[in-house]
């Protein structure tokens, strides 16, 4: 430590002393105030991050669920097919010369089926280009 022999310089050396403790002090005040604000922005970033994560799960999620449910509703609708036993078809079908045609409507007084089962009638249809029959499958 320093012996001071005169009150002035003691004083001069205690003011420059304060002084430069004053200017630490304002440095570190100065440095703590950029730390917290910096700590503060970062807390806010993180805020902002983990809600940004729970809107982004609740989201996914919620699609998850939708998808499940178009999934259910999906497969429940193949089983119905599925389960549903087969209709009656009501098409009557005949065949001229390999070639198989849906008979669409009766003829000259005979029923559909009636026509189906006259192979002369069905060959002057198909001669003609009848309406009365539609090509099914052909040769």
């Amino acid at each position: 430590m320093e012996k001071f022999t005169d009150l002035a310089v003691a004083q001069k050396a205690y003011d420059k002393t304060f002084g430069e403790l004053t200017k630490e002090q304002t440095a570190h005040g100065k440095t703590k105030e950029a730390l917290t604000k910096e700590k503060e922005a970062h807390e806010k970033s993180k805020t902002d991050l983990t809600l940004k994560l729970n809107e982004t799960n609740e989201a996914l999620t919620k699609e998850k669920s939708e998808h499940s449910e178009t999934k259910q509703i999906a497969e429940d609708a193949i089983n119905k097919v599925n389960a549903a036993p087969e209709e009656k078809s009501d098409k009557v079908i005949a065949t001229v010369d390999k070639v198989k045609y849906e008979v669409v409507f009766g003829v000259d007084g005979l029923t559909k089926e009636a026509v189906a089962k006259d192979t002369d009638l069905l060959s002057r249809l198909v001669k003609i280009g009848s309406g009365a029959l539609i090509e099914v499958e052909g040769k």
